[in-house]
């Protein structure tokens, strides 16, 4: 049965590419095309418009201008989702490449620029993986959106309570316990999670020229789900993009999961907090 929900359409994309070369071309009286080389024909105001192979378009001497690699997207989505044209084109579109459409009774499909397929399938498939997220999240409950000023005082008092157990360890309060939420808010990228209108766990990150900082993870004690369950890595996603330069700690710091003070509640040189 074909799928509706682009949720769930999105979540299993699954792209393949179809081997060979693929030409768009006008049908010409003059040099007939088989029928066995049509791979794809659409009769338009101006006249029969047929996708072949591209050796089968210069057996028959038809010229082209545009050569395509074809990408199957596996999933059976239903003629009448809405939706997926966009989602999926969208992130092609950002990353410059070239895309045509055809949607057959089973399944999408796309005609890319031949010498960028790897690219389109690698960007499809970081598509299809957030939406998976995204969907696991949705039928767990839980909701993650950007924080607004409106969250700082919950915020504050979920980091009171998850970080409470680190004053004994370091002798004081750890940053997070007494930080200006609303000034977080207004000069970081702040993601929370929430699940049945309660805040389960923020996250706070800051955009550097050469490095990304991933200053707080907070988890509510009454939630106790590790960060990767609360959606830590499309939060980062999200705001990666924003930053020219691969991950890594900041300059002179440690990497995060080898920093010796990373388990006391205290801020080691590459910066960062986790309840």
């Amino acid at each position: 049965m074909s799928e509706q929900n682009l949720e769930a359409i999105l979540a299993g994309l699954s792209p393949r590419r179809r081997p060979g070369e693929y030409v768009f071309v006008v049908a010409d009286t003059c040099k007939p095309v088989s029928d066995e080389a049509i791979v794809a024909s659409i009769v338009e105001a101006e006249g029969r418009s047929l996708v072949l192979h591209r050796h089968d378009a210069d057996q028959a001497g038809l010229p082209y201008e545009f050569v395509a690699g074809w990408i199957t997207l596996e999933v059976r989505s239903a003629l009448h989702a809405v939706g997926l044209t966009s989602a999926v084109t969208a992130p092609l579109g950002e990353a410059g490449i070239s895309c045509n459409v055809l949607a057959g009774y089973h399944h999408d499909h796309l005609l890319v620029a031949y010498d960028r397929v790897d690219e389109a399938i690698e960007a499809i498939e970081v598509l299809e993986r957030l939406s998976a997220r995204h969907r696991r999240r949705s039928l767990a409950g839980l909701v993650v959106r950007r924080a607004t000023i409106s969250d700082a005082p919950a915020m504050r008092e979920l980091a009171r309570s998850a970080y409470a157990h680190y004053v004994t360890r370091i002798g004081r309060e750890p940053a997070p316990m007494t930080a200006d939420y609303p000034a977080v808010i207004a000069n970081a990228e702040v993601w929370v999670a929430e699940r049945a209108g309660d805040l389960a766990g923020f996250l706070v990150l800051y955009v550097r020229d050469d490095h990304l900082l991933l200053d707080n993870v907070a988890v509510s004690p009454g939630t106790r789900a590790p960060p990767t369950n609360l959606g830590v890595a499309p939060w980062l996603s999200s705001a990666w993009p924003m930053s020219p330069s691969g991950p890594g700690p900041a300059p002179g710091g440690c990497p995060p999961r080898t920093c010796p003070k990373r388990k006391s509640g205290a801020r080691c040189a590459a910066g960062g907090y986790r309840s």
